[in-house]
């Protein structure tokens, strides 16, 4: 075989396991672009969330509920349900919160799966080419906080995350089928393993974000840690009664 020949298969084979070996990033690129591209997911990803600092409403009341305190607007809920391990804060009508189950999961990051939320809620889309060029280890991370933003409920219309002297947390704005407009808040202690979620369904758009805003700015964990399942079932039967009780002595 003449030299021409030889460096011209040489350089053949070296292309084609250039290729062969750069063939899955361009599936990559090409997954990528499925996943970030069109309506509804780039307008959500297109969401940047805002550091805010909450502010109480000019009257409040105080509700209790055996693991938590926090204000709300006053003279507004008139009732505070025990749904077993959650509670159900509202009125006569279609003002409602609801506190889900306390808890603390720290399978994203070990601080309660605070910062991976927030480094998600973060996470913008990348170009083709810069997803080409991503390592493996940095392409998975990206992949995984790209596809958390795009999956979190609630988080299609805006968010925004704050922190007081006692807890720390993310606000989002959304819809579900049954309620147009609902804020959703995730509460963590600042200190301690514990966290909440609670989801404000009000029709009035100020009543609900003044309502929000005020939970954000008071809310305190008076607990330490999350209680076994039959201390809360407990709890929020007794912070269902004693909120009865105060309401008609």
């Amino acid at each position: 075989m003449s030299r021409s020949k030889w460096l011209l298969t040489v350089s053949l084979l070296v292309a084609a396991i250039t290729l062969f070996s750069l063939y899955p990033r361009f599936g990559r690129v090409i997954a990528y672009r499925d996943l970030v591209t069109g309506s509804p997911a780039s307008s959500r990803l297109a969401i940047r969330p805002l550091s805010i600092e909450p502010h109480l409403a000019t009257k409040t009341e105080t509700i209790d509920t055996n693991y938590s305190q926090f204000a709300v607007p006053a003279a507004v809920f008139t009732q505070l349900d025990s749904l077993k391990t959650w509670l159900k804060l509202h009125d006569a009508g279609d003002r409602r919160v609801l506190l889900t189950e306390p808890h603390y999961d720290t399978q994203f990051s070990a601080d309660g799966n605070y910062t991976f939320f927030l480094q998600s809620l973060h996470e913008q889309p990348l170009s083709s080419w810069q997803v080409f060029m991503m390592s493996e280890a940095d392409y998975s991370s990206h992949w995984k906080r790209i596809t958390a933003k795009l999956a979190t409920t609630y988080a299609d219309r805006d968010v925004s995350f704050f922190q007081t002297s006692h807890t720390k947390g993310i606000i989002r704005y959304g819809s579900t089928a049954d309620y147009p407009d609902v804020i959703n808040l995730i509460i963590w202690d600042n200190v301690h393993p514990i966290s909440q979620e609670l989801i404000v369904t009000i029709p009035y758009p100020q009543l609900r974000e003044m309502t929000a805003q005020s939970i954000a700015a008071s809310y305190c964990f008076t607990l330490h840690v999350v209680p076994p399942r039959e201390t809360l079932l407990q709890l929020a039967r007794e912070a269902s009664e004693s909120f009865t009780a105060h309401v008609d002595p």
